[in-house]
């Protein structure tokens, strides 16, 4: 079996069913400030059925969301260590993993070269400088998720701020304003306090932490002897960070990924030249 396909497959379905918890969520949104305008009838308990439907499905979509998540960096992690200390998966654990994942799927040719630009021998060092690797890049990319969905949540606390002036300013009869104003909570709660800023937030950890990360790789790959002890709780530290943060979204990676590549890969030269 193909790690990176069957690894990019799981990453491409937790995405997927991420992208699926954002829309369940503005739904809710829109349904909460809908709301606002009955009290009582038909229209306030088809909303509230709806709702309870959107809310189910929020609860299987984030199930999911993490179910593959899970699962793909459990996938990345075999093939780290397969490619940094020569550890390959046993037979048991592909036949688990085929189990789980069913048809490798992707939207991505089939990969057929190495996944890691590392080009030392087998060993500690090898997988500290994979480590590096992959925490330069999740370093890059978190941060650019940080201001991608900081700046929608500021955006949307301040449209909701600009249309409560605006009404404040507005002559209106008071049922209009009380509703205006119960929408006004409504919209503060999800801008500020929802999915999208604490998003940022934990994405913002992520980015900290592998920036740490990737610092300490790099002082151990200076240091001599093996460091045996040290490459496997750097890698422990690394995928216990990434486990706690959602999927990075597939349109940030398509943009930021040849930047991020034509960085890496001429760390070396720009070093040699000054």
């Amino acid at each position: 079996m193909n790690l990176i396909d069957a690894m990019r497959t799981e990453y491409g379905r937790s995405k997927r069913f991420w992208h699926w918890s954002l829309g369940f969520s503005l739904l809710l949104y829109l349904l909460a400030a809908l709301s606002v305008f009955y009290s009582a009838g038909w229209g306030v308990k088809t909303i509230g059925v709806i709702a309870f439907i959107i809310q189910i499905l929020l609860f299987f979509s984030r199930a999911l969301t993490g179910r593959h998540f899970s699962l793909g960096e459990q996938i990345r992690r075999l093939a780290m260590l397969n490619d940094g200390l020569g550890k390959s998966p046993s037979e048991l654990q592909l036949a688990k993993l085929k189990e789980k994942i069913g048809v490798i799927e992707t939207d991505e040719p089939a990969y057929v070269g190495p996944y890691y630009e590392s080009k030392l021998p087998v060993g500690p060092k090898r997988l500290l400088e994979i480590v590096a690797e992959s925490a330069f890049f999740t370093s890059g990319l978190a941060r650019t998720s940080v201001y991608v969905f900081g700046v929608i949540s500021i955006v949307g606390v301040l449209l909701v701020f600009t249309g409560l002036i605006f009404v404040l300013k507005t002559e209106l009869s008071q049922s209009n304003l009380d509703a205006a104003a119960k929408i006004a909570v409504i919209s503060m709660a999800f801008w500020a306090t929802g999915d999208l800023a604490s998003t940022a937030l934990r994405f913002n950890s992520l980015a900290n932490a592998s920036e740490k990360i990737l610092d300490q790789c790099g002082y151990f790959l200076t240091q001599a002897g093996d460091c045996r002890d040290e490459a496997h709780a750097t890698a422990a530290e690394y995928n216990c960070a990434v486990i706690q943060t959602p999927p990075i979204p597939a349109f940030i990676y398509k943009w930021r990924q040849n930047i991020l590549n034509e960085a890496w890969r001429n760390r070396k030269a720009k070093a040699s030249t000054t």
